[in-house]
């Protein structure tokens, strides 16, 4: 961010620089939205402003030198009404009449992710980040307030676990089927869903004519679910 400059943005289609000390008349006039500007926001780390504009669009600006458009963003399907940089300037999360938010790297002009499509009915007005995009809350024309929580790490960690046990009763199942212990290792193939090692205890139970004794020993204390 630069505390010397102002941007605004206007119906006019453009979006305009001023120094913050003089604001008789612009440093720049920053034209390229084909309708008019809904939000511009400066980069907490790069020397860029960004707009969002009624055209569907989300544009990148240098704030300095020619003060040319470096990037521009497309796929929303309405007016673009808010914008605002996140994860240390290298992404952006946008608001729309469309009733959706959009996640992009900058990097890349990509959109990752689209959020809210389920949680608003109509227009987004409002979008606001903070703890640099973990939480964001954002406000519709329906009158709803819906917050917002990145749950990527709790996520991550969950599945991390999830891995790790999966790892344990794998070895398990191997120490099952080397001693043989079958109603144990069907019980820990039922859970893990491994119906190919499922169907070689079978056959080597069948085999050897001892297929109902086992079967009532594991699936005893199985769940329907497990069961089925």
């Amino acid at each position: 961010a630069d505390d010397n400059l102002v941007a605004t943005g206007s119906s006019d289609r453009t979006v305009k620089l001023w120094k913050a000390n003089d604001l008789t008349s612009p440093l720049a006039t920053l034209k390229g939205h084909k309708r008019g500007v809904w939000s511009v926001v400066f980069s907490p780390v790069d020397r860029v402003v960004c707009s969002s504009s009624g055209d569907q669009t989300i544009k990148i600006w240098a704030v300095d030198g020619d003060f040319a458009c470096l990037r521009t963003f497309q796929g929303h399907e309405a007016s673009v009404t808010q914008v605002c940089f996140i994860n240390a300037g290298t992404q952006l999360l946008s608001a729309s009449s469309d009733a959706a938010v959009k996640l992009w790297t900058i990097k890349t002009n990509e959109c990752i992710n689209t959020f809210a499509e389920e949680a608003h009915e109509d227009k987004i007005w409002a979008l606001r980040c903070w703890g640099d995009g973990g939480s964001i809350v954002t406000g519709g024309e329906d009158s709803r307030i819906v917050f917002w929580h990145d749950a990527t790490e709790e996520e991550e960690e969950a599945e991390r676990m999830e891995r790790e046990h999966n790892i344990l009763k794998e070895q398990e199942l191997r120490n099952c089927l080397r001693n043989k212990e079958w109603a144990k290792a069907i019980r820990i193939a039922l859970k893990l869903s491994h119906s190919r090692q499922l169907f070689k205890i079978f056959r080597h139970l069948y085999r050897h004519a001892s297929t109902d004794e086992v079967l009532r020993e594991a699936l005893g204390d199985c769940t329907i679910e497990e069961r089925a």
